[in-house]
C-alpha cells in the first residue's frame, strides 16, 4: 500500500484500487496521474478508483479521470469508479460522463 497526498493505492489479485482523498481537484491531478502511474508499473489492467471519500471533484478532477481512463483502456485495460456520493454523481451526469464509467455502488 503506497500513500501520495491522501491518495493510497493498493494491489490485490491483480487489481489496482485507488482510495481518494476528501477531493479530486486541480491540486490533486499530479498526485492521481502519478498513483496511475505506479500502479501500471505493476501491470495492473482492472483500475478501481474508491472515491467514497470525495465530497468535491472540479473540472481538473473530471479531466483526470477521463485522460486516465482513456489512456487505461487503449492499453487493453479497464478503470472502474466505486462508491461516488451523490455531488459526485451530479458532477458526472452535469458533464456528462456519467455512462463514460462503470459505477459500483
Amino acid at each position: 500500500m503506497e500513500l501520495e497526498n491522501n491518495i493510497v493505492t493498493n494491489v490485490e489479485d491483480g487489481k489496482g484500487y485507488i482510495i481518494l482523498g476528501s477531493t479530486l481537484s486541480n491540486q490533486d491531478t499530479r498526485h492521481f496521474r502519478r498513483a496511475v502511474e505506479a500502479l501500471e508499473r505493476k501491470n495492473v489492467k482492472e483500475y478501481y478508483v474508491n472515491m467514497a471519500n470525495v465530497g468535491h471533484i472540479d473540472s481538473s478532477g473530471v479531466g483526470i479521470l477521463v485522460v486516465c481512463l482513456k489512456k487505461i483502456k487503449e492499453k487493453g485495460g479497464n478503470m472502474k469508479i466505486m462508491f461516488p456520493k451523490d455531488e459526485v454523481k451530479r458532477i458526472f451526469k452535469l458533464v456528462n460522463i456519467y455512462s463514460y464509467f462503470e459505477i459500483i455502488e
